[in-house]
């Protein structure tokens, strides 16, 4: 590729506007073309295809059994010798499901996006499917952008994207995606650092409670005494490195832990 034809200050923000250009032109060019009917009745067909193939692509898989030839007790047949056709049987069940759904709704889209060319809605079938391409096209380019806007700080997207005019509304699209996202982190940094001090309780408990070698508690002394194992130790500590990680440089503080020797033997 001639490189002579790429301008020297194409950078990543304009990379990105241009990115966001074509997919927006793409999705609105074809709900143009194809109108709004048919664009919500093929998106409702997939999704309505995948429903009705869980809920009744099961009751098909007898009669599918029975057309292939598959039989209990008999041999299990396989396709040229590596696909068992009880496997066939399930796929051909479910997808026949699937595929009845979708070219129901394509027909139906079909006769309905004619009714309203007849009456005169067409240009305004038309006009709204534009609106709704460019509706999907955001929604899509905010599912492609959501590993960015959730693995990487605001000051890394900045640096990237900062000269950037169009990622701002893929930036929001992805922000309200994520509120649907669920929350898989344990521990924010702000929990972290509340449960600090009944970390470092814990570490002051127990050393206290702690016996030292060779000594023996008799009577309800020994009975009340409390045994911390090595293993609840270390996971003390390990929660503390951890919460220390979490904090950021310029708040970090460097706490020193004390070896037990007693512990350690």
């Amino acid at each position: 590729m001639d490189t002579a034809i790429i301008p020297e200050n194409l950078d990543l923000s304009t990379a990105a506007d241009i990115f966001i250009i074509i997919v927006v032109l793409i999705s609105a060019g074809v709900a143009f073309f194809r109108g709004l009917i048919r664009e919500v009745l093929t998106i409702a067909g997939v999704i309505g295809g995948l429903a009705a193939a869980v809920l009744f692509g099961g009751s098909l898989i007898p009669m599918m059994e029975g057309f292939l030839g598959v039989g209990e007790g008999e041999e299990a047949k396989k396709l040229f010798d590596i696909i068992p056709y009880e496997y066939i049987a399930i796929a051909l069940a479910y997808g026949a499901v699937f595929l009845g759904v979708i070219v129901g709704l394509s027909i139906l889209s079909h006769f309905l996006t004619k009714a309203a060319a007849s009456i005169g809605l067409g240009p305004i079938d038309r006009t709204l499917g534009i609106a709704f391409g460019i509706a999907r096209a955001v929604l899509l380019l905010g599912v492609l952008y959501l590993p960015v806007h959730l693995m990487f700080s605001d000051k890394d997207k900045e640096a990237w994207f900062g000269n950037s005019n169009l990622i701002v509304y893929v930036e929001m699209t992805s922000d309200w995606l994520a509120g649907y996202l669920p929350d898989t982190t344990d521990q924010t940094a702000e929990e972290r650092m509340e449960s600090m001090p009944k970390i470092l309780k814990d570490l002051d408990i127990l050393k206290s409670q702690t016996p030292s070698d060779g000594s023996e508690e008799e009577g309800d002394d020994a009975s009340s005494t409390i045994i911390i194992s090595p293993e609840y130790e270390e996971r003390a500590r390990e929660e503390l490195e951890t919460l220390i990680e979490t904090m950021d440089e310029e708040d970090a503080i460097e706490i020193e832990i004390p070896e037990d020797e007693n512990l350690n033997q």
